[in-house]
C-alpha cells in the first residue's frame, strides 16, 4: 500500500472514531483498557496504538490510532529523522488507577533498536496526567520526544473551521480554524511539508509566554498543560497532515539522549466544557503550588504611568543627546504625566554596539555629568532607568575575544548562533551591509552571571532608580550543545539559566536597596516574576484581529507590563486606547527613541488625558487586579475589560469603531454603579461612547 493510501486509510479510521455513537464507541473499545472517573474516560488499545478520550457516558471526543508520542532520532550523519509511530507496539497494563504502555523496543527504518519507553496515564478530575520515561541503550540519538502527542483528529466541534486555537504567543493569540493557521506555516521549500506542516513556538520566551495552549469548539475544550518547573526549552507544537488535513497537537522536548535514562516533564490533557479561562486557571493553580512567587516592587513603579525611552548615542556613532540634556528631556515629558526616563545608548559604544562594555562616554559628558543629570532629575521628582543587554555579546568586542567566544551559545555542530541588528543613518550602506553581529551568552555559565552582576553594580554607581536588563525575559530559548558548559542538556541552558540569573541579580543588586527597581524586556511567566515590570515586545501589544492580551493578563495579572512601538502621531489614539484598556504603562519611543515628547505634542496631549482618567481610580486601574470579564458581560462592538480592588470594580470600555456605540454592560454580581467618565466627561451605563474612545464605569459591591 502506498504512503498516501495508508494516510487516507488512517484518516477514515480517525474520523469514524471521533464521531461514532455511544453504543458503537463502547463496542469498539471493548478490547481497550480503560480508566474513568465521574468526568472523563480514557482508554488505550492493548498495543498502545489507539487511544480514546471522552466525557463520562458519552462518545469519544478525541481518538487516534498512532499512539500518543512521536520521536525524532539521529543515525550517523542524518538528523531529525522521524520514526513511524504506527510501527511501534506496546504492552498496555493497569497499574493501580493508571494505564501504563511499555515499549520494549523502538522500531525505526526496519530495525529494532534497544530503546525502552514507558508511558503512564492517570486521571485527575477532568485531566489525563501524562508521564514518560526513556531508556536508550542503542546507538540512536533521541533528539526530540513529542509527548503527549494527541491526534490525528478532525476537530472538537462539528465544523473544525469554527474551532478556536488559543496560544500564549506573547500576550495571547486567538485563531479561528486551527488547521488553516497551521497550513500558513508551510515552508514552501525548507521542510518536507508534503508529509505534514508544523507550527511550533517555544517556551520560555521564544514567542510563548506560558507553557500551555488549547483548542475549543462544539462546547468542548482541550487544554494542553506542561507542568515543568525546570523551565527547559519546550515546543508548543501543532501539525497538519498534508494528505488528510487532520491535526495533531502536543509538546516537544529536546533530550538529545545518546545513552541512558531520561524522564519527560509531566503534562496534562484537560477535556472540559469551558473555554480558555478554565485552562489558564488550572495552569496558574499549578504555578502557585510549585514555583510562582513575586517580590514586592517599589511603590513608585505601581504609580508610574510610563517612561520616555530614548537612545543617547546610536550604533553607528550618531549622538542625539548628551547627559546634560536628560534634564530637559525629562521636563519635556512632565506636563503630560510621564516622569521617568528609560535611557539607552548611554555608554561609549552606543546602542547595540560593543556589548557587554557599558562604560560611561566622555563624548556624552563623562561619568560625573551622568551622575549629576540623574541626581537633578530625581530632585525634580523624576525617575531614571539605565539600560544594559542581558543576552548579547558583540563579536567585535574585547570581551568576546577573551571570554565570550567560550561561554556563548553553541549549535550542535559547535558553531555559534549569530544575531545581527541593522541600524542605519541617512544612507544605504549600514542598512544593507553594516549590521553588527552578536552571539548570545549561555545563561548557565557562571562567568556570564558574574558579568551581569558586575554590569548592574556599575550602573548602580550612578544612582539610577532602576536597573534594566534587555532581553532577559525572552528571546528564543536556544539549545546549547557546548559540553564544557554546566547545563545538564541542550534544553536546560537558557530557561533554567535565566531563571537562576535573574534571581541572583535580584539578590545582589536589588535586595537591601529600598526604592531600586528591576526591569526587563519580553514577557514570560517564569522569568517575569523576578522583575518589577516588563517592557513588552511581544504579540498583542498592538490591536490585531487575533490579539487577546487577556490570556496572559488574566493568568498573571500581577505583572506590570508596557505598550510598545507607539512611535509618532500616526494611529497613536487607537494604540493608546488599546494600552489603556489592557492596563499597561506607556512606552514613549518618539521616532524610534531618537526624539522625545517635545517633538510630539498631539501624542503627549492625548496620553495626558488618558493618564488623568486613570489617575481618578488608581486603586482599580493601576494597582487593581485585571479580571477580564469575570463579573460582567458586554454585547456589541464595545471591547471591555474588568478590574477589581477592595469592594470596588471597574469596567474599562473601548469603542474601536467610527460610530457612537452604547455602553450597556450586564454585571453578573450584585453591583451598584457609582460613577464613570471618559476623557470628555461623565459616563453612565447606557450612555453612548464616542468613536475611537475609552470610558470607565466604577461599581461597588
Amino acid at each position: 500500500m502506498s504512503e498516501g493510501m495508508e494516510i487516507r486509510k488512517m484518516a477514515i479510521v480517525g474520523l469514524f472514531c471521533v464521531w461514532m455513537l455511544p453504543d458503537a464507541f463502547r463496542a469498539a473499545a471493548a478490547d481497550n483498557l480503560r480508566i474513568s472517573n465521574e468526568r472523563i474516560g480514557f482508554s488505550l488499545s492493548p498495543d498502545g496504538r489507539r487511544f480514546e478520550l471522552g466525557f463520562a457516558g458519552e462518545a469519544a471526543s478525541l481518538s487516534g490510532d498512532r499512539g500518543l508520542f512521536d520521536m525524532m532520532v539521529a543515525v550517523g550523519s542524518r538528523h531529525e529523522w522521524g520514526i513511524d509511530p504506527a510501527a511501534q507496539s506496546a504492552a498496555v497494563a493497569r497499574d493501580g488507577d493508571a494505564l501504563v504502555a511499555r515499549y520494549a523496543q523502538l522500531h525505526h527504518a526496519g530495525v529494532a533498536h534497544d530503546v525502552s519507553i514507558e508511558l503512564r496515564f492517570s486521571l485527575e478530575a477532568d485531566a489525563v496526567a501524562c508521564e514518560a520515561r526513556i531508556d536508550n541503550r542503542s546507538d540512536l540519538v533521541i533528539e526530540e520526544f513529542w509527548f503527549p502527542w494527541v491526534g490525528p483528529f478532525r476537530g472538537l466541534g462539528p465544523d473544525p473551521a469554527k474551532d478556536i486555537l488559543i496560544l500564549p504567543d506573547g500576550f495571547g493569540r486567538r485563531v479561528e480554524n486551527p488547521g488553516a493557521y497551521v497550513l500558513k506555516k508551510h515552508t514552501a521549500y525548507m521542510a518536507p511539508d508534503q508529509r505534514r506542516v508544523l507550527a511550533c513556538g517555544h517556551y520560555p520566551g521564544g514567542a510563548m509566554s506560558m507553557n500551555w495552549f488549547g483548542i475549543y469548539g462544539g462546547g468542548k475544550g482541550l487544554g494542553l498543560l506542561s507542568l515543568d518547573d525546570s523551565f527547559q526549552t519546550t515546543g508548543l507544537n501543532l501539525a497538519r497532515d498534508t494528505a488528510t488535513g487532520l491535526l495533531s497537537a502536543g509538546f516537544v522536548r529536546y533530550p538529545f539522549l545518546r545513552k541512558g535514562d531520561w524522564r519527560a516533564p509531566r503534562s496534562l490533557l484537560r477535556l472540559h466544557r469551558g473555554d480558555w479561562h478554565d485552562d489558564g486557571r488550572a495552569y496558574r493553580a499549578w504555578a502557585d503550588a510549585s514555583w510562582w512567587s513575586q517580590s514586592p516592587r517599589p511603590e513608585w513603579v505601581d504609580r508610574m504611568h510610563g517612561w520616555q525611552r530614548i537612545i543617547m548615542k546610536h550604533q553607528y556613532g550618531e549622538v542625539f543627546s548628551r547627559y546634560k540634556d536628560l534634564v530637559d528631556i525629562f521636563e519635556g515629558g512632565k506636563p503630560y504625566g510621564i516622569t521617568a526616563l528609560m535611557v539607552f545608548g548611554w555608554f561609549r559604544g552606543g546602542m547595540d554596539n560593543n556589548y557587554p562594555d557599558y562604560t560611561a562616554d566622555e563624548e556624552l559628558g563623562g561619568e560625573a555629568a551622568l551622575r549629576e543629570a540623574i541626581a537633578e532629575i530625581q530632585r525634580r521628582g523624576g525617575k531614571v532607568m539605565l539600560y544594559a543587554n542581558g543576552h548579547l555579546i558583540d563579536v567585535d568586542s574585547e570581551y568576546y575575544r577573551t571570554t565570550g567566544k567560550r561561554i556563548c551559545l553553541k549549535t550542535s555542530l559547535g558553531s555559534e548562533y549569530r544575531e545581527a541588528y541593522k541600524f542605519a543613518g541617512d544612507g544605504t550602506y549600514l542598512r544593507n551591509f553594516g549590521a553588527r553581529e552578536f552571539v548570545g551568552a549561555c545563561q548557565s555559565t557562571p562567568e556570564w552571571r558574574e558579568q551581569l552582576i558586575a554590569i548592574g553594580e556599575y550602573m548602580a554607581s550612578f544612582g539610577p532608580d532602576c536597573l534594566f536588563f534587555d532581553q532577559m525575559g525572552g528571546v528564543m530559548p536556544y539549545l546549547c550543545f557546548d559540553p564544557a558548559h554546566p547545563h545538564a542538556g541542550p534544553a536546560l541552558a537558557q530557561g533554567p539559566g535565566k531563571n537562576a540569573n535573574l534571581a541572583a541579580m535580584r539578590r545582589a543588586l536589588i535586595a537591601g536597596h529600598p526604592g531600586r527597581a528591576f526591569g526587563t524586556e519580553h514577557v514570560s511567566d517564569c522569568l517575569s516574576r523576578h522583575v518589577d515590570f516588563v517592557h513588552s515586545a511581544t504579540f498583542g501589544t498592538s490591536p490585531h484581529p487575533e490579539s487577546v492580551p487577556e490570556v496572559f493578563r488574566s493568568t498573571f495579572p500581577e505583572i506590570v507590563c508596557s505598550s510598545r512601538e507607539i512611535r509618532d502621531e500616526i494611529d497613536h489614539v487607537r494604540r493608546m486606547n488599546w494600552t489603556f484598556l489592557q492596563g499597561w504603562r506607556f512606552d514613549v519611543e518618539i521616532w524610534r527613541c531618537r526624539g522625545d515628547l517635545r517633538q510630539a505634542p498631539a501624542y503627549g496631549a492625548y496620553m495626558a488625558k488618558l493618564i488623568a482618567l486613570r489617575d481618578r481610580w488608581p486603586e482599580l486601574l493601576m494597582t487593581g487586579r485585571f479580571v477580564d470579564q469575570d463579573f460582567f458581560e458586554m454585547d456589541g462592538p464595545i471591547v471591555a475589560r474588568g478590574y477589581t480592588g477592595g469592594n470596588r470594580a471597574a469596567i474599562v470600555a473601548w469603542n474601536p469603531t467610527t460610530a457612537e456605540q452604547r455602553v450597556q454592560p450586564k454585571p453578573k454580581d450584585e453591583l451598584r454603579f457609582v460613577e464613570g467618565a471618559t476623557v470628555h466627561g461623565a459616563l453612565s451605563p447606557g450612555d453612548v461612547l464616542p468613536p475611537e474612545s475609552v470610558g470607565v464605569l466604577v461599581y461597588e459591591r
